[in-house]
């Protein structure tokens, strides 16, 4: 059951002509989702049928003033080429997609997560080109040592 591909198909970057010395950031929010679950015929060796996952990566820039601003978003259309390990499971996937929109557990956690570092990694790397803050939280940093207030007692 591997990922045997992964494409960018759109990437929309924007960042609002602002003055930034006037503004204050809101909040940022960030939607990760499946839009379409296709079959497609992949050129190997033998004829067997891939899945492709098309999903949509969106981060939008709230200001918290002025109020009701928009700094920018962030918009990447992508999609990660799935071989299922046979043609029961491959049918079972497009089944349940075209029912119910659901996909087993255990192919959604592998998909969402090879999904989620394609795009986030590309997103943190755009949005500072254009001067936008990083899409996901960074880890802070405390520095606890020497001069600090724990050591001076």
């Amino acid at each position: 059951m591997p990922i045997i591909g992964t494409n960018f198909l759109k990437m929309q970057y924007e960042r609002k002509p602002v003055d930034l010395t006037k503004v204050k950031l809101g909040k940022i929010e960030r939607n990760f989702r499946i839009v379409d679950v296709t079959e497609r015929k992949i050129n190997l060796k033998t004829s067997e049928k891939a899945i492709v996952f098309k999903f949509n990566f969106k981060v939008n820039y709230f200001l918290a003033e002025p109020k009701d601003g928009e700094l920018g978003t962030i918009d990447l259309l992508s999609e990660i080429i799935f071989l299922p390990s046979d043609d029961k499971e491959r049918k079972d996937i497009i089944k349940s997609w075209d029912k119910k929109k659901d996909i087993p557990t255990n192919i959604l956690k592998m998909i969402l997560a090879a999904g989620m570092d394609m795009t986030q990694t590309e997103a943190m790397y755009n949005a500072r080109k254009i001067m936008l803050p990083p899409p996901i939280p960074l880890p802070q940093i405390k520095i606890e040592g020497i001069g600090s207030e724990k050591n001076k007692k």
